[in-house]
């Protein structure tokens, strides 16, 4: 989430000026908290788990994940 929410700093001067322009368009120039946990519980309520998405439909290898990134 936190990495998720680091967006916002780092794109801040890419959409700032468009968003201070078109102030109604803002939505989809930030990110924020619920924006992510909704699709996350939308997952959860669609697949069961995070991890059964990630296996079913993005055919992730989920332990060659772990082996990769969590080492």
């Amino acid at each position: 989430m936190q990495d998720y929410l680091l967006s916002n700093v780092y794109l801040k001067e890419k959409y700032g000026q468009y968003i201070a322009e078109n102030s109604d368009m803002e939505a989809l120039f930030t990110v924020r908290p619920a924006y992510l946990q909704t699709g996350l519980d939308q997952i959860r309520r669609d697949h069961g788990s995070i991890e059964a998405y990630l296996k079913n439909v993005l055919l992730v290898d989920i332990e060659k994940m772990r082996e990769m990134y969590l080492y």
